[in-house]
């Protein structure tokens, strides 16, 4: 039998989401090739606010939301985890401001922190669900799910291939499998 309990998402936990920080993150290391060339670029959906760093070159122009495109594309691979060895530096083609494709310009990639960002970012969707998870299992569904011994989680998306995606999923099954078993006084199966 399946029980819905209520409904809560992080709509930026998306691969493209995903790709888009890490895209915006080798922009920024690079600001000041992209100072020299005028390369513009855009800002990921969640992102609000952006450093004075920056000012001046993030605007939401078309060669803005190109070299975003573009960059998430070179970057593809690495989030994919295709097994191709990472180089610290890579060429990608983008456009200036001014819409003139600059060639082969070399950018620096410090991909450590590439996965530190995206592990930080994965792992606050992840805290999130199993926040509302145990919401559930509270007072207020107290009389619904006192009998659960078995709780489903379905992955969808390529994102969900990811094996960063669950090292931190099984992390958090493991910390709130415990809690959870406390708290009701029964073992949860968790598949």
């Amino acid at each position: 039998r399946i029980e819905h309990f209520g409904s809560e998402g992080d709509r930026y936990l998306g691969g493209e989401n995903l790709l888009q920080l890490i895209a915006f993150e080798v922009y920024r290391q690079n600001i000041e090739v992209c100072r020299k060339e005028s390369i513009v670029f855009s800002t990921p959906s969640e992102i609000k606010s952006i450093s004075s760093e920056l000012k001046g070159y993030v605007n939401s122009s078309q060669e803005a939301r190109l070299n975003l495109k573009l960059m998430m594309e070179k970057l593809r691979p690495f989030w994919e985890e295709n097994g191709e060895e990472e180089d610290s530096e890579f060429q990608i083609s983008v456009f200036d401001s001014t819409g003139e494709m600059k060639s082969n310009l070399k950018f620096e990639v410090d991909f450590d922190k590439l996965k530190e960002i995206l592990s930080e970012r994965i792992e606050k969707g992840i805290r999130q669900f199993f926040s509302s998870l145990k919401n559930v299992f509270q007072a207020r569904y107290l009389d619904k799910t006192k009998d659960v011994a078995d709780i489903n989680i379905f992955l969808a998306g390529n994102s969900s291939k990811s094996h960063l995606v669950m090292e931190l999923f099984k992390k958090h099954i493991d910390f709130y499998n415990n809690e959870l078993s406390e708290s009701s006084g029964k073992k949860k199966n968790w598949i």
